[in-house]
């Protein structure tokens, strides 16, 4: 794509960003998303167990299972008498695939659901947002509006593929009913559009 298109993007984004005062923050949020999920990766176990291709395993999952991580020490310690701890087992298994190979026989396969929010929250989006900037440049605040109903909505999918951190509301967890609430936002942000409109086209003529 050419330079003049990603300046074209930026400039609109940056355009949406001054007219409704916090656009800013929200496009903000849009844009780090996935590289807060890829930063985290690994790092918090709240993936459910998988059976796809593309499921993945985390080292980290023994320090919370006592089971396992006995089992791994056993296994890799006649590997390597120095891997007689957790700490050392997850440290080679960056690097040595025979430990990797010991720990896929005992790790559980789960959900890679940072990446699966990373494409939803942030790169999905974000090219939704600025499509609908893009198409509709007036009322204003519409890019904001769909945000807070967008967002949501990603959200509560996301959340599917990753263990409750709380009890649940009725059939939501935590995060997917919270996310509920954002929806009377964006009702707000959309009511605001449809009582402007007809003031920006009196003022179009």
């Amino acid at each position: 794509m050419s330079r003049r298109f990603w300046s074209n993007v930026f400039a609109v984004a940056y355009r949406e960003a001054r007219i409704v005062r916090h656009d800013r923050a929200f496009l903000g949020v849009v844009l780090m998303q996935p590289i807060m999920m890829l930063v985290i990766f690994g790092l918090v176990l709240s993936n459910k167990p998988a059976n796809v291709p593309w499921a993945v395993q985390f080292p980290t999952e023994l320090l919370d299972n006592a089971d396992q991580a006995q089992v791994a020490i056993n296994q890799c310690s006649r590997l390597n008498p120095n891997l007689d701890s957790v700490a050392a087992i997850i440290d080679a298994a960056r690097t040595n695939p025979q430990v990797r190979e010991i720990l896929s026989h005992i790790l559980t396969p789960r959900h890679p659901s940072q990446l699966y929010e990373a494409l939803l929250e942030g790169v999905l989006l974000f090219v939704c947002l600025i499509t609908i900037r893009l198409r509709f440049r007036k009322p204003d605040g519409l890019t904001t509006g769909c945000f807070f109903l967008l967002y949501p909505i990603m959200r509560i999918i996301g959340e599917i593929f990753r263990v409750p951190d709380a009890p649940l509301t009725g059939p939501f967890t935590r995060g997917q009913f919270l996310s509920l609430f954002m929806f009377l936002i964006a009702l707000g942000f959309f009511w605001r559009v449809w009582k402007s409109r007809p003031k920006e086209m009196t003022n179009d003529r």
